[in-house]
């Protein structure tokens, strides 16, 4: 074990655990504090999808139905409760996302320049 000190600790010696000692703690549900997200390519962001995020960045929510943050590199976008409240706005390729995000218990998708491209969804653009 990689040079490791197995012997038992004398009756003065603290037992302090190894640090590549494994410790397996209960699994909890996620707190309501945490967030899981999806991080893909912007490659799978049909034009029509950025201009969506668009609108509803520039009227503040006022407009579109995709609530959303933007970056220089990219877009943070919610997971709706509801994936009926996107359809008519989404392309089949973003509708497609978030469901597949929605299903494994995201609550944002992450679209960015550097992001993976995950072979199940579209493509729309590349370099």
């Amino acid at each position: 074990m990689c040079g490791a000190d197995l012997s038992l600790p004398r009756s003065n010696e603290s037992v302090m655990p190894d640090t590549a000692t494994v410790v397996s703690l209960p699994v909890a549900r996620q707190p309501r504090n945490m967030r899981r997200v999806l991080d893909l390519s912007t490659a799978h962001l049909d034009r029509g999808d950025t201009l969506e995020f668009e609108e509803y960045l520039v009227t503040k929510g006022q407009s579109g139905s995709m609530p959303c943050l933007s970056g220089p590199y990219g877009w943070l976008v919610s997971v709706p409760d509801e994936l009926e409240s996107i359809h008519d706005d989404a392309s089949p390729g973003l509708y497609a996302i978030l469901a597949y995000a929605k299903e494994a218990g995201c609550d944002w998708v992450l679209f960015d320049r550097d992001g993976d491209i995950d072979d199940r969804f579209p493509v729309q653009w590349q370099d």
